[in-house]
């Protein structure tokens, strides 16, 4: 069991990641920083099938990374269903609300 002290410690660690850039992010991912393919698509439609997600839906996708997941929820069910992204990286956040901004999609970013 961990003491308050290891959980604080942890807790600091976890927080000094998410503060990196997204400079990784783009090295290994290219400017979109996403796992672009059809595999990935694919699974986010099943995922949105299976959840019965619809268009008058309220969807909160936390820890939500770069927003992909988030934004093809509101493609596929249309404008109507509010999504919002819960992230603990500031510079993914920004990245996010960029995206949402450039597709013109109704998504709101925390």
């Amino acid at each position: 069991m961990l003491t308050l002290t290891e959980i604080f410690l942890l807790m600091m660690q976890v927080k000094a990641q998410f503060r990196q850039g997204n400079e990784v992010f783009v090295e290994l991912l290219g400017e979109t920083m996403e796992f672009e393919c059809n595999i990935q698509m694919r699974k986010f439609s099943i995922l949105i099938e299976n959840a019965r997600i619809e268009k008058n839906h309220q969807v909160l996708d936390i820890g939500n990374g770069r927003g992909t997941f988030a934004v093809e929820v509101v493609k596929i069910t249309g404008c109507n269903c509010k999504c919002v992204g819960i992230n603990l990286s500031e510079k993914q956040m920004k990245f996010v609300a960029m995206k949402v901004e450039q597709a013109c999609l109704r998504l709101q970013v925390i």
